[in-house]
């Protein structure tokens, strides 16, 4: 199969047409993508995200300034069939917020990126907040402290407080 080699110009989605139709200078679709919103000329234009690196901290121990790492039946792989089914990065502090739908268990993560740490923002295995991978979360706001969003099926919901301490109280 032959491969289709676009450099992109004019910066356009054109969904509209086959992929093979798609002229020199627009696109068909973007993975990875954000568009920039400074207060440089490059305002409006794409750059790409960074990858993915997956971190495994659970806690900074500030005696020993070393981070424990989260035990394999604990994270997220111990979760049945876990699918993410949305993602938010918080541009005012950099923070990411994931919702994860599992067989019997809705997940939001959350990823400090001052601290390093990953951490369960909370662990619904009553049902409430019932994540589908049939109903993806493509509407997340963070205002003021507070994780709002819909997934289009069920109401909007929030979450009030999303400081998180450094250290658990239990540590």
């Amino acid at each position: 199969m032959a491969e289709l080699i676009h450099t992109f110009n004019s910066g356009k989605m054109n969904k509209d047409l086959d992929e093979r139709l798609v002229p020199n200078g627009e696109y068909r679709d973007a993975l990875n993508l954000e568009l920039a919103s400074s207060d440089s000329s490059n305002v409006g234009s794409f750059q790409n995200l960074k990858g993915n690196l997956e971190l495994r901290n659970k806690m900074y121990n500030p005696k020993t300034s070393a981070y424990n790492q989260w035990l394999d039946t604990e994270y997220i792989t111990a979760l049945s069939n876990p699918i993410c089914v949305g993602a938010k990065t918080d541009e005012n502090s950099n923070d990411v917020y994931w919702f994860i739908a599992s067989a019997n268990t809705s997940v939001i993560a959350y990823y400090n990126s001052k601290t390093k740490l990953t951490r369960p923002l909370i662990v619904d295995t009553q049902g409430i907040l019932n994540f589908s991978s049939n109903y993806l979360i493509t509407g997340v706001n963070v205002l003021e402290g507070m994780l709002i969003w819909t997934d289009n099926q069920t109401e909007p919901k929030k979450i009030l407080q999303l400081t998180i301490p450094l250290v658990p109280p239990w540590c």
